[in-house]
């Protein structure tokens, strides 16, 4: 089961960081273009965030019930804070990644609420920036050390077709 979550969450992400390029991209543009906020705009800052959260609850059944990983520096905290490995996916990663939910929750939420195109495209361009920056510190890159992992995690064995 944990692989399985492990690879949804990891695909997932590719999806969840293309839609925040594009939404980034379209409202930087509608923002410095002061063009109105469309009904595409609409929906796709609406799919990004609910993407976002798929995300984030699959990420956070791994951390609290599934993944081995949490589950051993539960056991020994005051290990896992001087483990840079357990640190990272204990502390760090779960901390950046919290914080680009709540970002891109706050964007969609407040440009909801201002009348003016522009003022939304700003809105919504701010946050998404700021999620594009935190997923960049809060991803295990596959050079990042003791903690690296690869782009793209194959499909888990136990779920391949015979």
């Amino acid at each position: 089961m944990y692989e399985l979550f492990l690879f949804t969450h990891s695909w997932l992400r590719w999806f969840v960081i293309l839609l925040l390029i594009i939404v980034f991209l379209k409202t930087t543009i509608g923002w410095l273009k002061q063009k109105p906020f469309t009904l595409m705009d609409k929906i796709l800052s609406s799919i990004l965030l609910g993407f976002t959260h798929v995300q984030f609850l699959v990420g956070i059944i791994l951390y609290f019930v599934l993944s081995p990983i949490t589950q051993a520096a539960f056991h020994d905290f005051k290990f896992a804070i001087k483990s840079t490995a357990l640190r990272f996916w204990t502390v760090e990663h779960s901390f950046l990644m919290i914080l680009f939910v709540i970002f891109i929750q706050i964007g969609k939420s407040v440009s909801k609420r201002r009348a003016e195109g522009r003022k939304k495209h700003k809105i919504l361009s701010i946050c998404t920036g700021i999620g594009i920056l935190l997923i960049i510190a809060g991803m295990p890159w596959p050079n990042k050390k003791d903690v690296g992992r690869p782009l793209f995690i194959e499909i888990p064995q136990s779920i391949e077709p015979k």
